[in-house]
């Protein structure tokens, strides 16, 4: 009998440690889903420009490299996301010109390209 008691306690400690680590994963997904169903006061923008320079960089090589993979509807998202960010960075414009001349909207297509072009005439070939 003594044998057995040892066993019930291994077995009663397994269980209590998994309740435990059950109880944990679902307090941080909890907390996750919260942080996600809060918006930011200012629309997602920082107070810092370089932070929002940045967002736009990262958003347009994401873009472009959805187009390039095929995925327009991503790609075309993405695009849009980096010229919120900063309405001024050329490449966002050029790349979302190249995005509507391969969707067929030439004209809108015409417009972003001059967009482009009278933000930094160096870069937008």
């Amino acid at each position: 009998m003594n044998q057995r008691m040892p066993a019930l306690n291994v077995h009663s400690s397994f269980i209590v440690m998994r309740a435990a680590l059950i109880a944990a994963t679902i307090a941080l997904l909890s907390g996750c889903a919260n942080m996600a169903n809060t918006p930011p006061d200012n629309g997602g923008l920082s107070s810092n420009p370089t932070d929002n320079q940045r967002a736009a960089q990262i958003n347009t090589e994401l873009g472009v490299g959805y187009m390039n993979e095929g995925h327009m509807d991503v790609a075309v998202e993405k695009i849009k996301k980096a010229i919120y960010y900063d309405n001024d960075f050329a490449p966002a414009h050029h790349a979302y010109a190249l995005m509507l001349d391969r969707l067929g909207e030439k004209e809108k297509a015409a417009r972003e390209f001059e967009k482009a072009y009278s933000l930094d005439s160096n870069n937008s070939d």
